[in-house]
């Protein structure tokens, strides 16, 4: 009987996960082509979705004892305390003073409360700190909240103190589901100071 497996492999020239269950496989390293894999001859890529490099991953930081259960007024202070890792360094001269009030709106709002807090959190953070990356990748692209010279290297290296892939990748996403970027709409119409 095969127990179920994760084979997670990476391609030259581009960052792809592929996942098979009961089944573990060998792959060239020709981007997204297999050689064994699944037996069908077809491209890893056709199986995996625009986005399930990203969103499948479960790392082995993320398979660790889950932290002490905490109030949720508790894992936004925490998640708050994270985010202004970036002020005043990072934060665009026009939202210097306005910052910390969006962020208090946005982490209260209940789509990004169950984004952060309803799914998978990495170990050490009772939150989901690629989630939180991707909106603030959102808020700093799309939304100019942050300054625009800010590299995805500087923004990582602020929030976790190292140069650490796994979020500075994240920086490359937006956050999950239409809604919550229509709600990180509203809020930074909310709180946006008036051009000086």
């Amino acid at each position: 009987m095969e127990t179920a497996r994760k084979n997670r492999n990476r391609y030259a020239g581009s960052q792809t996960n592929v996942f098979y269950i009961n089944h573990i496989g060998t792959f060239n390293n020709a981007p997204g082509c297999s050689n064994e894999g699944d037996g069908s001859g077809r491209c890893a890529f056709e199986d995996a979705g625009e986005d399930s490099e990203a969103e499948e991953i479960r790392d082995a930081e993320e398979d660790g004892a889950q932290p002490l259960q905490l109030s949720r007024p508790e894992v936004r202070r925490q998640m708050l305390s994270y985010v202004m890792r970036l002020h005043p360094r990072y934060v665009a001269p026009l939202w210097q003073q306005a910052y910390q009030p969006l962020w208090e709106d946005i982490l209260q709002q209940p789509e990004v409360e169950e984004l952060l807090l309803g799914g998978r959190h990495q170990q050490g953070v009772p939150y989901n700190r690629r989630q939180l990356c991707r909106i603030i990748h959102y808020l700093h692209v799309g939304q100019k909240v942050l300054r625009e010279s800010a590299t995805n290297t500087e923004l990582g290296v602020a929030l976790e103190g190292t140069d650490d892939a796994k979020v500075r990748t994240q920086f490359s996403y937006l956050p999950e589901g239409r809604e919550v970027c229509q709600v990180l709409a509203a809020a930074v119409a909310r709180h946006r100071p008036a051009a000086s």
